[in-house]
């Protein structure tokens, strides 16, 4: 992985990411700025950030957490075999069965790492065609393997370098943690709407462009236009896949 693809356009940036990127601002400005009033506002305001970032954050993916807690009443699916060699071809390992159905409409499809099964959401799945669910389990796959640790570990050292430069700046430790806290969630929110960008390409590699870009546009039947902090908009994925797909014309 690049530092070009990492921050790249198409990864998109979540509407609710800005306060993240206010913070870090308002750390550099309290440098900056002489002591007076209008300083100790803004030491109020970084020193209490966290304890909005961190509960925004954590919703955020409170799906994935959950599921990876606690294991989920579901039923099996059973699929072509394109499906099952797909996962030999990946060299990934799945528990048996590793296609499940849940009856939550909050799930539209999830690698659950725990389980090591692939899940559909029931109304997701039934609004998908045959090929289209052979994009979402090669999507899926991906987020299987251990690319997907190198991109966290990279996120992390982003998050230590910044550590560093806080030192630098001789914050207080009060101070310092909201910036940190700040990194890590933009860190971390960029690194998976990355790897969602990357997965798309994997599903891809098995079905045809029409069907992969009319799957992505299933799983947005709301609020299409909107970067989340897990996943970038739907035409940001739509970029990614015809850049993708442009190689092989």
């Amino acid at each position: 992985m690049s530092f070009t693809e990492f921050f790249n356009p198409l990864n998109g940036v979540a509407k609710i990411e800005f306060l993240y990127y206010l913070v870090l601002i308002l750390s550099i400005v309290y440098t900056i700025i002489p002591n007076h009033l209008a300083k100790q506002y803004v030491e109020y305001v970084i020193v209490c950030s966290p304890y909005i970032m961190i509960p925004i954050f954590v919703i955020r993916f409170k799906n994935n957490i959950i599921y990876l807690i606690r294991k989920p009443k579901h039923e099996t699916l059973v699929f072509p075999p394109k499906a099952y060699e797909m996962i030999g071809n990946e060299k990934i390992s799945l528990t048996d069965p590793p296609f499940i159905m849940v009856n939550d409409k909050n799930v539209l499809a999830f690698a659950n790492q725990k389980i090591r099964k692939i899940m559909f959401g029931r109304d997701f799945y039934n609004l998908l065609t045959d090929d289209e669910r052979i994009f979402v389990i090669g999507h899926e796959l991906s987020h299987f393997k251990k690319t997907e640790e190198k991109v966290v570990v990279k996120s992390i050292f982003v998050i230590i370098c910044v550590v560093f430069a806080l030192s630098f700046l001789h914050l207080q430790p009060s101070l310092a943690w909201s910036p940190v806290v700040a990194i890590f969630c933009i860190s971390l929110n960029n690194s998976a709407r990355y790897l969602e960008r990357m997965a798309d390409m994997s599903g891809a590699s098995y079905v045809s462009k029409e069907t992969a870009i009319k799957a992505i546009r299933q799983s947005y039947q709301d609020r299409p236009e909107r970067t989340s902090q897990t996943h970038p908009a739907m035409n940001y994925r739509i970029k990614n896949l015809e850049r993708y797909y442009s190689q092989f014309n």
